[in-house]
């Protein structure tokens, strides 16, 4: 797929959190990724994307994927909860 260089130079913008990461393929991938999604959308840059504006819809999901997900405690063997 081709992808716009317009667009993805708008992303690298938008995102310079993403410079932080070390691995530059899989940087790269974010920005393509992005890119590629905006390029197919009627967005040009993730500026433009509404939000959803409900932070009610987030707490409920959030609650949701608490009660199925595992214990902070599976994810990394630790024997504190508050521990990550």
């Amino acid at each position: 797929m081709r992808i716009d260089e317009g667009i993805r130079e708008g992303v690298i913008e938008s995102l310079p959190e993403a410079k932080q990461i070390r691995d530059r393929e899989l940087r790269e991938r974010v920005y393509d990724t992005w890119a590629i999604s905006l390029g197919t959308s009627q967005y040009t840059r993730i500026e433009e994307i509404p939000s959803t504006g409900s932070t009610l819809r987030c707490r409920r999901a959030y609650r949701r994927a608490s009660r199925t997900s595992p214990a902070p405690t599976q994810w990394r063997g630790s024997s504190s909860r508050g521990a990550l």
